[in-house]
């Protein structure tokens, strides 16, 4: 599963991208009490298909020296946030760039 990134963004590096595509893993922690979420980022789907190198997100934090967080562990609870925790990431994900400002839509 997928986002697709529908603002602009900017890599690290410093180059604009009106439009990218983020790949998004997840797994829970060996006692079961977190997820552990990853986010790649890519110029588009077809980059990532055709096996292009991922980029860093800038980070809108104008006093941040590194980039945005591409890997995070948020808490989990089997029994309340039920188990598909890849539904779940991706609904975590959408939220962290939201807060950002960056729009992006869900790609099942």
């Amino acid at each position: 599963m997928a986002l697709n990134i529908t603002s602009q963004v900017t890599t690290f590096e410093g180059f604009e991208l009106p439009t990218s595509y983020a790949r998004v893993s997840v797994r829970d922690d060996e006692k079961g009490e977190q997820l552990v979420i990853g986010l790649s980022f890519y110029a588009s789907e077809a980059a990532f298909t055709a096996g292009s190198q991922s980029f860093s997100l800038k980070n809108p934090d104008p006093l941040a020296h590194t980039p945005f967080a591409e890997w995070t562990a948020i808490p989990y609870d089997r029994a309340t946030d039920g188990t598909d925790i890849l539904s779940l990431a991706h609904d975590y994900c959408q939220f962290r760039l939201d807060s950002i400002g960056v729009s992006s839509e869900i790609v099942l």
